[in-house]
């Protein structure tokens, strides 16, 4: 067997090519992730119903909420390793949204556990990684729209629906310091991160299984996308009528 130092790719003894090292263990992480990203996404979906309906507080809730965080840091952290393979790839328009939808489900839900732990004072870390959440979002939202744009009118909506799920909450980067502090509910923020990082589940899971897994065409299909941010505002209004006071 020889390798070219250049390329990487083997040959055997005859010269004679064998295959690409680096494209198969690209394929094979994929390969693994992929199943792997389902099982736990599916997982955190069917979690993601206990802490809301369980009294906020008890030992379920917390317990089954922090299995949701673990399920769906997995499934966030494999979202953006295929991100990063399909770079390899070249699947650049894939890899821009697939890693816009990972900072979309990621942050409300890392946001959510982490305003547990900066209740009255934000730390510098948490503060730098929720501006920086934000400036992605926003700035990504842009580029999906226009990205969107120049697509069909089918995958272009894809993208600019996900656009405007995240725009509005990354507005919060025209907000100083001093104005966050001031509004900030942490149980609010808490609640509402949490349901927003499961409509972002579940939008992304119906956006990419609701042609085939449901038989949609056509613009049916937008149903199902708009179906969990509209269950989603709802919850997040009702915990608000109720936690606010």
């Amino acid at each position: 067997m020889i390798i070219d130092v250049h390329t990487s790719y083997l040959y055997d003894r005859h010269g004679a090519f064998m295959f690409d090292p680096n494209t198969n263990h690209m394929e094979a992480i994929r390969n693994i992730l992929l199943p792997l990203h389902i099982i736990v996404g599916s997982i955190s979906l069917i979690l993601f119903w206990i802490p809301v309906i369980a009294k906020k507080g008890s030992k379920l809730h917390n317990m089954v909420g922090l299995w949701y965080v673990v399920m769906m840091t997995a499934t966030v952290v494999s979202a953006g390793i295929l991100c990063v393979n399909n770079i390899f790839f070249g699947h650049y328009p894939s890899a821009v949204f697939l890693g816009y939808l990972t900072v979309l489900s990621g942050y409300p839900l890392w946001h959510g556990f982490l305003i547990l732990k900066n209740k009255k004072e934000f730390s510098n870390a948490y503060w730098i990684f929720r501006r920086t959440c934000n400036y992605i979002l926003f700035l990504g939202a842009f580029g999906l729209v226009a990205y969107g744009l120049q697509l069909d009118p089918g995958s272009g909506s894809v993208l600019m629906f996900f656009a405007g799920i995240g725009f509005p909450g990354s507005l919060e980067i025209f907000k100083s310091l001093e104005r966050i502090k001031k509004e900030n509910n942490w149980l609010i923020e808490h609640l509402s991160g949490m349901v927003v990082s499961g409509i972002a589940a579940y939008t992304a899971f119906l956006a990419f299984g609701g042609k085939t897994m449901l038989h949609l065409d056509g613009y049916v299909i937008i149903i199902p996308w708009i179906l969990p941010t509209v269950i989603g505002v709802i919850i997040i209004r009702l915990m608000k009528r109720k936690y606010a006071k």
